[in-house]
């Protein structure tokens, strides 16, 4: 976590080692949590780098998908909230296969 306000949650991919002696990769967003006027917005970078993530998820969080890297919700029982874990999940390997995260050590 990189900042946790009232309102406000961000989380960042860790730094990495540079590959072939190249410097240190910054950390990169991952995720952000943003309460709004009318809604409580969820933004997620992977998505944005990589649209696909959402080939695989039920259409109700179709509907909450707004521009290219948010979902939108207006309501604290919307039943597409039970699929954030599910988009999550995609969006971690989505990262790991493009080489920015890791694969955890077993």
């Amino acid at each position: 976590m990189v900042k946790d306000e009232p309102g406000y949650h961000r989380y960042e991919t860790p730094r990495r080692s540079g590959i072939n002696g190249l410097r240190t990769l910054p950390q990169r967003p991952f995720a952000a949590t943003v309460v709004q006027k009318k809604h409580v917005g969820l933004y997620m970078m992977a998505l944005y780098e990589d649209p696909s993530i959402m080939n695989n998820m039920p259409q109700i969080l179709h509907e909450r998908w707004k521009g290219k890297a948010s979902l939108k919700f207006t309501d604290e029982d919307d039943p597409a909230l039970e699929y954030v874990q599910l988009l999550f999940e995609a969006a971690i390997e989505s990262c790991r296969r493009r080489g920015i995260l890791s694969t955890p050590s077993p």
